[in-house]
C-alpha cells in the first residue's frame, strides 16, 4: 500500500477525542460505544486501520485490563430504531495537512448506539497493569501494519477487555481508505 500516494491524495485519515477523553466502555453487553469506525454498506472503499495512540487524560485510578475492538459485521448503511446502528452521531475526521482535501468515506462518532455488543474482534495489545492512580496508560502507540481491515457493512468500537478502564484516554485513530 503507498502511504504516501494516499496520503497526497487525502485518503487517509485521522479521528480524535476531545482533550478531555472518553471513558473507554467494557466489552461485555457494550451497545453504547463512544469511539467507533463504521464503513457503511455499499461503500467502495477498504479502511485500514494504520495507527492509535492512546493518552492518559485524568489521575482517577485505573483497571488492570486491556484494550481492543470489537466489530459488529453487516452493520447496514443508516443508523435507525431496530437497525444494527440505533443511532449515531458523526464526528469529522480530518485530512492530513498538505493533504489534497477529500471527505472521508468511513464514518466516526464519539457516541454511537448499536442493538447489539459486537464480539471481540482484535485485541489492541495495549494494557494497564496498575490499579494506582496516575499510573495507568500514560501513552500508548499501536502500530495496525496493514493486518487489519474494515470491509463494507463493518463497524468496530474501541472497548476495555476484560474490564472498563476506569480512567478517561484520550484517543487517536488514523486510518486510509483504499479503493476495493
Amino acid at each position: 500500500m503507498d502511504i504516501v500516494g494516499l496520503i497526497r491524495a487525502g485518503r487517509v485519515f485521522t479521528a480524535n477525542t476531545t482533550y478531555a477523553g472518553i471513558t473507554v466502555p467494557i466489552y461485555s453487553a457494550t451497545t453504547g460505544h463512544k469511539f467507533a469506525l463504521w464503513n457503511p454498506q455499499g461503500n467502495n472503499k477498504l479502511i485500514v486501520p494504520l495507527k492509535l495512540n492512546v493518552s492518559q487524560s485524568d489521575a482517577s485510578t485505573p483497571a488492570i485490563t486491556g484494550l481492543a475492538f470489537v466489530a459488529l459485521n453487516n452493520a447496514g448503511a443508516t443508523a435507525a430504531t431496530g437497525a444494527p446502528v440505533a443511532s449515531w452521531t458523526d464526528t469529522a475526521p480530518t485530512v492530513l495537512p498538505g493533504a489534497t482535501f477529500s471527505s472521508a468515506s468511513a464514518r466516526f462518532s464519539l457516541d454511537a448506539a448499536l442493538t447489539t455488543a459486537g464480539a471481540i474482534n482484535y485485541v489492541i495489545g495495549m494494557s494497564q497493569d496498575s490499579a494506582t492512580p496516575g499510573t495507568g496508560v500514560v501513552n500508548c502507540s499501536h502500530d495496525f501494519e496493514d493486518s487489519y481491515a474494515i470491509f463494507p457493512g463493518g463497524l468496530v468500537s474501541l472497548v476495555g477487555a476484560p474490564i472498563a478502564f476506569g480512567q478517561d484516554v484520550t484517543v487517536t485513530l488514523t486510518w486510509a481508505e483504499v479503493d476495493i
